[in-house]
């Protein structure tokens, strides 16, 4: 139907919705993380707590940093 996201868009939005709460739920960040085997996050530099999960919590490296944006990778 015209005006609908097909199943595999819906169910990626609604994984991406839940990582962008301004408090990182951990649970969600692993699940969604292991889920699509994502190895590299670009993310809004402004969010100090993903980048202490990430970087703190889970041994990613801070790759790059732009004025507004950073670029966290697994190792």
């Amino acid at each position: 139907m015209a005006g609908q996201l097909p199943l595999i868009q819906m169910l990626l939005l609604h994984d991406y919705f839940k990582l962008s709460e301004l408090e990182v739920d951990e649970a969600a960040w692993d699940t969604v993380l292991a889920k699509y085997q994502i190895d590299a996050v670009l993310w809004v530099k402004a969010h100090e707590q993903l980048r202490r999960f990430l970087v703190g919590k889970r041994g990613w490296k801070e790759e790059y940093s732009g004025l507004y944006e950073t670029l966290y990778v697994k190792p």
